[in-house]
């Protein structure tokens, strides 16, 4: 493990050492790679990246197309062809806003259920395999340490990024 001298500029020198914020997304990169290859090889090899942004946490199910973009921090014409990917696919479909008779909400078919249970099932093995690789201690301290960070960095229910009254408010 590496031990800095938080009272050191080596210790923050982005040339001698990655970010906090770069070894995150290398970390997210590795194991999304792994999740991608898995569900390719379950069959469901249609699926691009882009798709994965649609389907990742808190999910799609019962979401207007308007909130998923908002979520993305996209346009609802930069959703729409991914959407419409989807549901060609089977993955899913979109009923009418029972809130709203005038909108329109995604939701799952029974092959978009099975795709997420295979994407669960494999998050699920990634992190037993992460938990095996850093010990059960240092596994433990890792989540703890990310839920911090979440935590102080709220999604609203319409995907809108918060920050919680007495942090810091950075945006991650």
């Amino acid at each position: 493990m590496v031990m800095y001298d938080m009272s050191s500029d080596d210790a923050f020198d982005p040339l001698t050492q990655p970010r906090i914020a770069a070894l995150l997304r290398m970390a997210h990169e590795a194991t999304q790679d792994l999740l991608y290859q898995h569900v390719a090889d379950a069959g469901y090899g249609d699926l691009r990246p882009a798709h994965f942004r649609l389907l990742r946490f808190p999910g799609i199910d019962g979401t207007r197309p308007t909130d998923l973009a908002q979520r993305l921090e996209t346009s609802k014409q930069a959703v729409n062809p991914l959407l419409n990917d989807l549901e060609a696919w089977g993955y899913v479909e979109r009923l009418p806003d029972p809130d709203d008779g005038r909108g329109r909400v995604v939701a799952l078919t029974s092959r978009g259920h099975e795709l997420m249970w295979s994407i669960r099932r494999r998050h699920a093995e990634i992190e037993r395999d992460l938990a095996a690789q850093l010990g059960p201690e240092a596994f433990a301290t890792l989540q703890d340490a990310l839920r911090v960070i979440t935590e102080q960095h709220r999604v609203s229910p319409k995907g809108k990024h918060e920050a919680v009254p007495g942090t810091t408010g950075v945006k991650l």
